[in-house]
């Protein structure tokens, strides 16, 4: 039982990273390039904020929230080395995961 849960616990965290590292992409390379300027219109970025707020929405604010979720996983796992239990963690966030639905 230990080593299914402590299996299932660290898929939770690989997946986690997973998809912070794939948010990070999203912000660092799609949104700042579309925020930025746009070389046919100097003056002008290739994306109005108001189509950047429509394509990503909370993006960054979901990012921040990954982090934080994973940062927490982790320090657990530092702490408890085997059979880790997070289930206060996400009780913890689950407040939080509103911004998925905004």
């Amino acid at each position: 039982l230990v080593e299914r849960r402590t299996k299932s616990q660290m898929e939770i965290v690989t997946s986690e990273r997973t998809y912070r590292s794939n948010l990070q992409i999203l912000v660092d390379i799609y949104m700042k390039t579309l925020s930025g300027p746009n070389p046919a219109a100097p003056h002008a970025s290739i994306c109005s904020p108001n189509t950047i707020q429509s394509i990503f929405s909370n993006v960054e604010l979901i990012l921040n929230l990954s982090n934080e979720l994973l940062s927490k996983i982790e320090k657990r796992m530092k702490v408890m080395n085997t059979g880790f239990f997070l289930a206060d963690i996400f009780v913890e966030f689950t407040p939080f995961f509103k911004l998925y639905i905004q």
